[in-house]
């Protein structure tokens, strides 16, 4: 049985229930044939006005947000904790949704948008000054034949759809819809995701963002390390992941060292393995021929 099913169903009682629903003093009432107005108390959350289902009198709304924050919020007091989630207009504790802002103040989205710079034309802008309609004019799209942007899926099981990783609309030019095809010819794409906040916000990353403005590798390091660190930052803690060579960024591919530097110490330390202290000569990948046998029964 629930907790919620042992409390009394006589309305404003929150005791337990005795037999039929009923607490002892009710149980005895409706025994007796006395009228007894059946039904829960509202939520004792001061804006709510829904059913309390549990014995602290809150509704299934406030019991699961109790549960995750430790206490049940106002609605002006949970827009304090999570902002994200309600209408940018400051008195309104309306839902957001398309552009930020609630049904309500749909109207506010355009209003808050820069117009074209063309004369009478009231569309938004797109980029640099220019509707989409007016960004269109005079481009030639048989230049994105041979494009390749850092945002590409790395696979696409049809060229029907869009090459962009956070686009799942309609190839039409080149493998790319007709919005990143301009954006891309306009030299815009980056700049545009940027402010969809689709693009990794660590600097020089061009992941797609998975949460908190971050790819999911620096989402890991978010979680891990409470900031998306760097590759710099993040050798500077766990230097064993990375290339020894000073300068570098790049993880380890071969014993300690990147694929262009190993290649280089491979050449200077006549091709002994990787693996230290192993003083073997190079077999293969950078490995003497025990290191890289073993190194192929990890990878299985």
């Amino acid at each position: 049985m629930s907790k919620e099913s042992r409390i009394c169903k006589a309305k404003e009682c929150r005791n337990r229930t005795l037999r039929e629903g009923f607490c002892k003093i009710h149980l005895i009432q409706h025994l007796n044939g006395e009228d007894i107005v059946i039904g829960g108390s509202t939520c004792i959350i001061e804006d709510c006005s829904k059913e309390a289902v549990t014995s602290k009198g809150l509704c299934s709304r406030h019991k699961t947000q109790a549960r995750s924050f430790g206490r049940a919020y106002t609605e002006s007091e949970f827009k304090e904790l999570k902002p994200e989630l309600f209408c940018k207009v400051d008195d309104c504790l309306n839902k957001k949704g398309r552009g930020g802002y609630c049904a309500k103040h749909a109207d506010l989205r355009k209003d808050s948008k820069e117009m074209c710079s063309k004369p009478d034309c009231h569309n938004t802008v797109l980029t640099k000054g220019l509707c989409k309609k007016h960004c269109m004019e005079g481009l030639d799209f048989s230049k994105l034949k041979d494009v390749v942007t850092p945002h590409n899926k790395e696979y696409s099981e049809s060229d029907k759809w869009c090459k962009i990783k956070s686009c799942s609309s309609h190839a039409k030019y080149e493998g790319f819809c007709l919005l990143h095809a301009v954006l891309i010819l306009h030299d815009s794409l980056n700049e545009y995701l940027g402010k969809e906040g689709r693009i990794c916000s660590v600097e020089s990353c061009n992941g797609i963002v998975k949460a908190k403005g971050y790819c999911l590798m620096h989402y890991q390091r978010y979680l891990k390390f409470g900031k998306g660190l760097t590759n710099k930052e993040h050798k500077a803690i766990t230097p064993r992941y990375y290339c020894i060579e000073d300068e570098c960024e790049e993880k380890r591919e071969y014993g300690e060292y990147c694929g262009k530097h190993a290649v280089e110490h491979m050449n200077d330390q006549k091709a002994i393995c990787f693996e230290k202290p192993c003083k073997e000569n190079i077999f293969k990948d950078g490995k003497c021929v025990k290191h890289y046998y073993d190194s192929l029964k990890t990878k299985r």
